[in-house]
This record gives structure tokens, sequence and C-alpha cells, in this order.
């Protein structure tokens, strides 16, 4: 009788086999998640650096609500007489504004996107009691005679948001 020899696969061989491909699986799981934590990390970056972007254009927005209504102020103190807005009711108003911003409660252009927004967002500040801190005798109708004025002076209501100043100074 004769034997035939069987093959056996050498076992060492298999095994590193093995190891190798749990390694190079390990090392490219490992990868995969350092490329997506860069991603993610650049990611933040940017949008916390897009997010500064558009806080500063919001405070330039501000400034321009700001000066404008104290523009408009001061020419409507001859219609109005006595009782018109004086500029510390523009600035009180424009300081709840930016509190709306910072408390992330707003946006600008839910404030002041267009002259509808600017009355609807000085009625509400109105309403909040705060316009009446400002001296004088605050009247609602205000927030409407200062939106009127700012669209009849405010030749693109949307360049201006673009740019951060109403008023094209």
């Amino acid at each position: 009788m004769q034997t035939i020899p069987t093959a056996t696969p050498p076992q060492p061989r298999a095994r590193r086999r093995g190891t190798w491909l749990l390694a190079i699986s390990v090392m490219a799981t490992m990868l995969v998640a350092l490329a997506i934590g860069i991603v993610v990390f650049r990611g933040n970056d940017s949008s916390s650096t897009g997010n500064a972007a558009s806080q500063q254009l919001a405070s330039a927005q501000l400034t321009s609500v700001q000066q404008s209504c104290q523009q408009w102020s001061g020419s409507s103190a001859p219609t109005l007489g006595q009782g018109s807005p004086s500029a510390a009711w523009c600035t009180t108003m424009t300081d709840w504004m930016g509190q709306q911003l910072r408390n992330q409660r707003m946006t600008g252009a839910t404030m002041w996107g267009s002259a509808t927004t600017l009355q609807a967002t000085c009625q509400q500040w109105m309403a909040a009691g705060s316009g009446s801190t400002s001296g004088g005798t605050a009247s609602p109708a205000w927030c409407g005679q200062m939106a009127n004025w700012m669209a009849q002076h405010v030749s693109n209501w949307g360049n201006w948001m673009m740019n951060g100043n109403m008023m094209g100074r």
C-alpha cells in the first residue's frame, strides 16, 4: 500500500495573512476616522468664521438703522412738534434690537429686512414697553412714520442689506 501524501497548508502562513488583513483594516478605519475629523473640524472653523462675518454685517446694519432713525427723528421734529421722537428713542430701539441679535431671538433680516419688517419690529419693541423709557411721549405711530420715511429715502432696500449702509454713506 502506498500512502498518498495529504496536503496540509502551513499554519503559520495563514495566521500571518489574517493578521495582516486585520492590521490593514484597522489602519484603513483609523485613516477614514482621521479624514472625517479633519473635515468636521474645518467645517466648524469655516462656519464660525462665516458666523463672525454675519455678525459683523448685522452690527453694521444695526448701526445704519440707528443712524437712519436719528436722521428721521431730526427731520420729523418740525412735523411732529414737541412730541417728536428723539435720538435717544432711536438708540433705545436699536439697543433692544442688538439684544435680540445677541440672544439669537431674531436676525437682522427678520428685524429690518424690509420697511414692513422694520415697522413690525419697532411695534414689537414698543409693545414690550421699551419705547416709553426713552423719554418724551412715545407713540406707536412713530414706527410706521419711521419705516415710511426710510422706505422713501433708501433707494434699494436689498442692496443696503448686503453692504450694511442704509443711507449709502
